[in-house]
């Protein structure tokens, strides 16, 4: 779905559920309607282009990942949206990517009862760190031109923390398959404790997750398994289109083992702003929307 970002008569971010996209939808058409690809010269390019036009000047979309993933992630999308003539620009959450540290066992050889118990070096980061971190690289690129904030899966409650608080800084927020969190207390209310038998999320947590998050501090995968089965989970629930010959080198590549388990309050907004109250949703966002109160102690399904 998409959003305005500041409040007002046309760009109330209290109707938070105007529409839903695919990712197709935001290569050919941005955030919302009132963003138009055009080929015209873009003011600050200097040249004719291909690009996405907001206001007086050129868009650059922000994309945040979700649970356990790095930036890597959104290479494919970041490509297509650079060849389309579109700027993008993927957020390092901290303690991921080049900035994690991994835990004990988990680096060749592994030993895989060790890393089951290994405190994690990043058990200690909450969404506060990644809304501070997602704030700081909006700030300097809204100096060049209007931003439009996307958050893919739990990157959604990153997006929704930094609509609220920096609102003036944003042209737009997409939520890609991702959490807009209205009214549950914490961010993990949304996913469900008990899942659909058979599911993927059911599979992964029953072969895929590695020992218990109040020891550890995080919910933890093992991306550099070799284990036919933990592959086979991995890929139903994060890449189910990718071709199998490629899961084990997208894990390496776009994932890590760690991700915090320490998750803090959605944070609402002021009256306008994303993430008052559930009356806000589109009503046919609020019937389809709502995930079972209740999370399982593995809730990375993003």
């Amino acid at each position: 779905m998409y959003a305005p970002a500041t409040p007002g008569a046309s760009r109330n971010c209290g109707t938070v559920a105007q529409s839903t996209v695919t990712r197709a939808e935001i290569y050919e058409r941005g955030a919302g309607p009132s963003i138009r690809s055009n080929r015209q010269v873009c003011p600050r390019r200097g040249r004719a282009a291909e690009s996405l036009i907001v206001g007086d000047g050129c868009a650059t979309f922000v994309l945040v990942t979700g649970a356990g993933a790095t930036s890597v992630l959104w290479n494919p999308v970041v490509v297509e949206l650079v060849l389309r003539g579109h700027r993008a620009l993927p957020v390092e959450l901290p303690g991921h990517g080049f900035d994690t540290v991994f835990p004990a066992g988990y680096q060749g050889p592994q030993d895989l009862g060790m890393l089951a118990g290994a405190a994690s070096p990043i058990a200690g980061l909450s969404l506060d760190d990644y809304t501070e971190r997602t704030i700081e690289v909006v700030r300097r690129v809204a100096a060049h031109g209007p931003v439009v904030l996307v958050g893919h899966s739990m990157g959604g409650s990153t997006v929704t923390r930094v609509a609220n608080a920096v609102p003036e800084l944003l042209e737009r927020m997409v939520y890609l398959c991702a959490y807009c969190c209205v009214n549950e207390p914490v961010v993990p209310a949304y996913a469900p404790r008990v899942p659909v038998p058979g599911s993927p999320l059911a599979r992964a947590r029953e072969v895929a997750f590695v020992g218990d998050p109040r020891q550890t501090g995080v919910s933890r995968t093992n991306p550099l398994s070799g284990d036919p089965e933990v592959l086979a989970a991995q890929q139903a629930l994060v890449g189910a289109e990718l071709d199998t010959v490629q899961v084990p080198a997208v894990l390496a590549y776009a994932t890590q083992p760690d991700e915090p388990a320490r998750r803090a309050r959605p944070r609402a907004g002021r009256p306008g702003h994303v993430g008052c109250r559930a009356a806000q949703l589109h009503p046919h966002q609020r019937r389809r929307g709502r995930a079972p109160r209740g999370a399982g102690p593995h809730d990375r399904r993003c």
